[in-house]
């Protein structure tokens, strides 16, 4: 099997660098424009793909009748070789967007290719998280995506993703889901009547996650007698609005914002905190929705509660009133009153732990992922 993954060493894809593990079996070569990608030595080979044409490739591709994006031509040819050399190979790709100019040249010859999408490549509508307004996506994008041959097929990580494929009228057949997994161990045992309370967020600070909405919502349960404390782990375009309204809201004290963290210092983050939240909602900026939210799923293997908004794939993971609480998106006080719940009642946070380390146990585990993954490829 061959794999094409863009930005697999980034600490926000510790999902995609599980999955590469848990198939490396069958996977004899990674390409992927990453110059260090990390944990990944089962890998046979590794082929660094080239993310700028030369000006040769360039002359070429104005003359040629064979369509590519600039920035993947190179990537193609390498690709192609690839291929060539691997006699076949069933080839796995991720992220749509980045996967088009792949998909668009790919030909029955070359072996099955199947596209794996995670959520903002899906974002038909999708705008850049900027600030310019521009659109996320390249021009004509969905009616790119339309116009891929029958032969591509796409994995979609959740129903909600899935149905977006569906909306622009990809053909049912031609997708199936595939849930992400996560590591499972024992639930921790937290002391019951720890204060302050440990709340903690993890993910990306982009408008879909909703941290300023979580700053906001944790500021008024504070001011209804909380006592808490909250961990921002992450980094993002947000990043400076949060800082501001964690002053403005006189909270420095009660907030701590660590940046960017690596995949262990987020187990350890986990294994600390008493509940776990975002604001979850579609982005006033990017348009973007939850497809999934691994982030979400690991907490919940570490036996914490959830506190997010009632938002896209989100529905599939989180049971509300069990797992935790799903609250109106936007709505503030409804999140601000179940963090105080929550940080209130360490009966409940204790239960609700369990029933969402039970809900991962049986539905969303690496080995459960695995097995899918090797059902809809094929792997024998």
């Amino acid at each position: 099997m061959l794999v094409i993954a863009s930005r697999i060493g980034m600490p926000s894809n510790a999902w995609m660098r599980r999955m590469l593990k848990s198939l490396s079996h069958w996977t004899t070569a990674l390409a992927t424009y990453d110059k260090s990608p990390l944990g990944i030595a089962e890998v046979k080979r590794i082929v660094h793909l080239r993310d700028r044409p030369t000006m040769g490739q360039r002359l070429r591709n104005r003359l040629g009748a064979i369509r590519y994006d600039v920035w993947n031509v190179p990537s193609f040819a390498q690709v192609h070789k690839e291929v060539n050399r691997m006699r076949r190979p069933l080839t796995m790709g991720h992220f749509l967007r980045d996967m088009l100019p792949f998909a668009e040249n790919w030909l029955p010859e070359m072996g099955p290719l199947y596209v794996f999408c995670h959520g903002f490549d899906v974002t038909w509508d999708y705008v850049r998280g900027d600030g310019s307004g521009k659109p996320g996506h390249p021009g004509g994008y969905v009616s790119r995506v339309q116009s891929l041959p029958d032969y591509i097929k796409f994995v979609a990580n959740s129903l909600e993703c899935r149905n977006r494929l569906l909306n622009i009228g990809v053909d049912e057949s031609r997708v199936r889901v595939k849930y992400p997994g996560v590591e499972i161990g024992a639930p921790p045992v937290r002391p019951a009547n720890r204060r302050p309370v440990t709340i903690l967020y993890v993910g990306r600070l982009v408008d879909c996650k909703g941290p300023d909405l979580t700053v906001e919502a944790f500021g008024r349960a504070i001011a209804m007698g909380l006592k808490a404390r909250l961990i921002i782990a992450g980094d993002g375009p947000m990043k400076e609005l949060v800082q501001r309204l964690v002053i403005k809201r006189g909270l420095s004290t009660r907030v701590g914002m660590l940046g960017a963290v690596s995949e262990l210092r987020v187990k350890e983050l986990l294994q600390q905190a008493d509940v776990f939240t975002a604001h979850s909602q579609k982005g006033p900026i990017t348009n973007q929705i939850e497809a999934f939210g691994v982030s979400f799923a690991e907490a919940m293997a570490a036996a914490l509660p959830v506190v997010t908004g009632r938002s896209g794939g989100l529905t599939e993971l989180i049971r509300d009133g069990q797992d935790g609480f799903l609250v109106t998106p936007g709505d503030v006080d409804e999140h601000a009153k179940r963090l105080f719940e929550l940080g209130s009642h360490p009966e409940l946070r204790v239960n609700m732990g369990m029933q969402g380390w039970n809900r991962i146990a049986e539905n969303f585990t690496i080995e459960r992922e695995t097995a899918a993954a090797r059902d809809i490829l094929k792997l024998n």
